[in-house]
Parts: C-alpha cells; sequence; structure tokens
C-alpha cells in the first residue's frame, strides 16, 4: 500500500520510529498505540507500515479529538474526530486499527499491565499531562515492549521525564532523528537495535512513487548489521 498520510495536515516528524517499531516489535498479535492523534498524519503513517508488514498487529489510536491548550480552534474542533475517520478510511479495511475516543489516563486504564509492544504519546506537553501518560502508560507495556513520545526537547517533556527518571544513567533514552527529536525508552535488551543502524525516514517522493516501503528497507538493513 503506498503511503497517502502527506495529505492530512498535522505535524509528523518521527517516521524513523514507526519506521523501528514495526521492523523490530512488528509480529503476529503484537499491539500498538498511538495517544495523541489530531487528524491522523502519523496513524495513517502507521497504517500502512503495518499493512505493508504483512503481520496481524492491532493499532489503537487514542485521543478526545476535543484539540488540547496547546491547539484548539472551534471551528476545527467541532471536525476533527470526523476528518480524523475520513483519513484514516484510506486504509481500505485493510489495518486493525480503532479510534478510542477518551483521555489518554482514562483509556490506559482499560489495557491490562504487561500487554503492549509499543507506546507513542504525542497528546498535551505541559509537565502535569505528559507525567501522568508516562505513569498510566508505562505499567502496559510487555518486558520488551517501547515507550516512545515526541518533542522531547519541549520544557515540559523534558521535566516529565526527569522526574520519572527518564533519560539518566541506568535509564536512558534513544533520540530518533528528525528535525524535531523524539524520546524512546527501549529495555536494555533492544537497544542496540534501536540505536545502530541509522534508521532511514522515507521522502514524500519515495512514498508516493510507492516504492520500496520503508520497514522492509530498514528490516533488510537489520538483517545486513545482524550478519556483519
Amino acid at each position: 500500500m503506498n503511503h497517502f498520510y502527506f495529505n492530512i495536515p498535522g505535524w509528523f516528524a518521527f517516521h524513523d520510529v514507526y519506521d523501528r517499531a514495526v521492523a523490530l516489535l512488528g509480529q503476529d498479535g503484537a499491539h500498538f498505540v498511538e495517544v495523541g492523534c489530531w487528524e491522523g498524519r502519523s496513524a495513517a503513517y502507521m497504517g500502512v507500515n503495518i499493512v505493508n508488514s504483512g503481520h496481524d498487529i492491532r493499532f489503537d489510536c487514542v485521543d478526545t479529538w476535543e484539540g488540547s491548550a496547546e491547539n484548539i480552534d472551534s471551528t476545527e474542533k467541532s471536525e476533527l474526530y470526523d476528518k480524523f475517520l475520513d483519513g484514516m478510511s484510506n486504509l481500505n479495511g485493510e489495518c486493525d486499527w480503532r479510534a478510542i475516543r477518551k483521555e489518554s489516563v482514562v483509556a490506559a486504564a482499560d489495557y491490562a499491565d504487561s500487554s503492549l509492544d509499543f507506546v507513542f504519546l504525542d497528546a498535551s506537553h505541559d509537565v502535569e499531562n505528559v507525567y501522568a501518560d508516562i505513569q498510566a502508560w508505562r505499567p502496559k507495556l510487555k518486558a520488551d515492549g517501547v515507550l516512545a513520545g515526541d518533542d522531547a526537547a519541549f520544557m515540559g517533556v523534558r521535566e516529565a521525564l526527569i522526574q520519572h527518571g527518564i533519560g539518566v544513567e541506568g535509564n536512558p533514552i534513544v533520540p530518533s532523528g528528525g528535525a524535531y527529536k523524539s524520546w524512546i525508552l527501549v529495555p536494555e535488551s533492544m537497544r542496540k537495535s534501536w540505536i545502530t543502524p541509522e534508521p532511514k525516514s522515507p521522502d514524500v517522493a519515495t512514498v508516493e512513487g510507492g516504492i520500496v516501503s520503508a520497514q522492509e528497507k530498514l528490516r533488510k538493513e537489520l538483517e545486513i548489521n545482524a550478519c556483519a
């Protein structure tokens, strides 16, 4: 399936994180969650990656679709959810995705502890909400699951990470590529795979042309690296 995320408005600079999540954690029965979806630009990218992986991966998209303190426009707010559903409809039923219309912390309570493979946090960026999101979702990950989030340079995000002891000695994070750095908390057993080789984010010309999927390239790179 060709990517179409670039036709959806919004912010998205963590292609490499999603490529790596599917390449390293994607397998039949895996369960991924994105928290904070807006109109679905990043969710659509992940959805196509999942389809192209050939694996049966469940992908939950958690948001209130009511906007946030950082991004509120009353006109746009009333249309956000419908725009999200419209954009994701382009997956044509080929991806097992679900819209979970709840507050982040409330939604997290619906998942069993140690049940998720990958959670990406991109909701409110103030320290209180980021802290609460990490506290709510971190226990939901399997022992080899990965928790990540966007905008590591934002003051609220940085402060919340520090308060959780994330990014300090013994609990390091892996930075993403891209202009706006994401943070990635990776189990020690998988840390080397997430750091090397350097992830390759696809450019629009490549995905529009429908050449090789990004995660397939990454899989091959990882296989070559493992055999070296």
